[in-house]
């Protein structure tokens, strides 16, 4: 069976809806694929073609002469955003939302008032649990394999596994950042001393003590990835103990995003992305209006830009492919969940977003 290509049509202006998409096989050669296209549509006017990544304008022969159809097949999921409004069903929490998360089988939901509420979406109906409690606010919250590990505001790292809510470490300094990797947490102190917590034992210990103002961390391997305010991202090296600078820029990095076990992406405050993959910088690309939130799929993100307007991202090419104006409702957080899209407001309230 042949693999398949999605083939976008849109007017040349790019003012107007898309025409129409459609697949065809990659076996097509240039003959039946004018054939098949002249068949369904006026193949000689011109129009701008999003063809996978490949963005052309153009009559659909020059299109052929220039890239044949040596394309790879990729991101063929919510092109429909251009096109129509998708469905969403909006709800209302008691109090106000602080933080969200997910787990592969639910959504975790933090609020201010230190409930931790377990939310999943079975038979397409929204259930709620609250599942833990604190007397101070929700400041973050993880998923570790099957404990839920949150950060609320007077620094007291929890744990709940089997519903059994467990103190992991409190502490007499502001805990600012709390990522989980394989074996436990990292945490760090006053911005700037970053610890590494054993979750079976309690036992922590002292990555660094002179990190410039941390705002994000992320993992692969034996390797710690460290977002800067005033330094743009550090590489440590857990097995040599070394540091070393893989951005130097002065903006603050304001989001590191794992895509996958060997690749990251990393943006700054001044709209700047770098693509890491394999501990090599691959791509970058840039946006005049920054990036606030993410949340990766196949080959592309899902991103907050501006805090009102979701934009899906394509990795190969580093640029913008779609985006949704949510009329200036600011988004906290941004959470891709199987076959949903989760919009948590600086309110109350939680949209959902069904691609079905």
């Amino acid at each position: 069976m042949d693999d398949n290509v999605l083939v976008s049509l849109f007017p040349k202006d790019g003012n107007c809806p898309k025409i129409d998409s459609f697949t065809v096989p990659l076996s097509f050669d240039e003959n039946q694929f004018t054939i098949f296209l002249n068949n369904n549509f006026n193949a000689v006017n011109k129009y701008n073609f999003y063809v996978t990544d490949y963005q052309f304008s153009g009559t659909i022969s020059e299109f052929m002469v220039k890239y044949g159809m040596s394309v790879e097949k990729e991101l063929e999921i919510l092109y429909e955003i251009v096109k129509n409004p998708l469905k969403h069903e909006d709800y209302e929490f008691e109090g106000d939302i602080s933080c969200a998360s997910k787990h592969e089988d639910y959504i975790l939901i933090g609020f201010y008032d230190g409930r931790v509420i377990k939310v999943d979406f079975t038979n397409g109906t929204l259930n709620k649990v609250v599942i833990a409690k604190s007397e101070f606010s929700i400041i973050e919250i993880l998923c570790l394999d099957d404990q839920v590990i949150f950060l609320d505001s007077n620094s007291c790292i929890y744990s709940i596994v089997n519903k059994e809510q467990v103190l992991l470490i409190k502490s007499q300094e502001r805990i600012y950042y709390i990522y989980a990797h394989q074996n436990g947490i990292y945490y760090s102190l006053d911005n700037n001393r970053l610890f590494d917590l054993n979750i079976t034992s309690k036992k922590e210990n002292e990555i660094t003590n002179s990190l410039p103002l941390i705002t994000n961390i992320c993992k692969i391997n034996e390797f710690i990835y460290i977002g800067s305010l005033i330094h743009g991202v550090l590489k440590f090296d857990k097995i040599l103990n070394v540091f070393s600078t893989i951005i130097e820029n002065k903006k603050p990095c304001t989001n590191i995003q794992l895509i996958d076990d060997v690749s990251f992406i990393v943006f700054t405050s001044d709209g700047q992305f770098f693509l890491f993959k394999d501990e090599k910088m691959v791509k970058n690309g840039y946006s005049p209006l920054r990036y606030v939130n993410c949340s990766s799929f196949s080959n592309g993100l899902l991103a907050i830009k501006n805090d009102f307007e979701l934009k899906v991202l394509s990795l190969n090419t580093m640029s913008e492919k779609y985006s949704l104006n949510l009329n200036e409702k600011t988004i906290r957080c941004l959470i891709w969940y199987k076959k949903y899209i989760l919009l948590v407001f600086f309110s109350n309230k939680l949209r959902i977003y069904t691609l079905e």
